[in-house]
């Protein structure tokens, strides 16, 4: 009997879910959604992917949080300006539900952030290009 680990060939299959190194990219957005924060605000999630088509790295990606509505001015305003350069990077300032930004593809630069809290390191958007 075959075992699972050998008839998959798991020894050669990638981990998509590994930080991507810092670099430019182009991503995907995959997701897409509103969700409530633990402090009662609102934040817009995304999950951004590395096109399938990519030569390196295709299907690994990260998600991103946007605070939009939060008790600490700084906060939601900070969340809103990189939404905003998210929406103008996606030429998506007419689209009336998030929806519609699944699919939508932009270039950035990603870099590492540190992880905190018990969370490990993430990658996160340095700058929309």
């Amino acid at each position: 009997m075959t075992k699972l680990y050998a008839k998959y060939e798991l020894e050669n299959a990638e981990d998509i879910f590994s930080l991507l190194p810092d670099g430019e990219y182009e991503l995907v957005i995959e997701s897409a959604e509103e969700k409530e924060t633990k402090s009662g605000g609102k934040m817009i999630s995304m999950r951004l992917v590395v096109p399938s088509d990519a030569d390196k790295y295709a299907g690994a990606g990260f998600y991103v949080n946007y605070n939009v509505v939060n008790s600490n001015p700084v906060a939601e305003r900070i969340g809103r300006a990189e939404l905003r350069k998210l929406f103008e990077s996606t030429k998506s300032e007419d689209v009336d539900e998030l929806g519609e930004l699944v699919g939508k593809s932009f270039s950035a630069i990603v870099g590492t952030q540190a992880g905190k809290n018990g969370y490990s390191d993430s990658n996160k958007i340095k700058k929309y290009v």
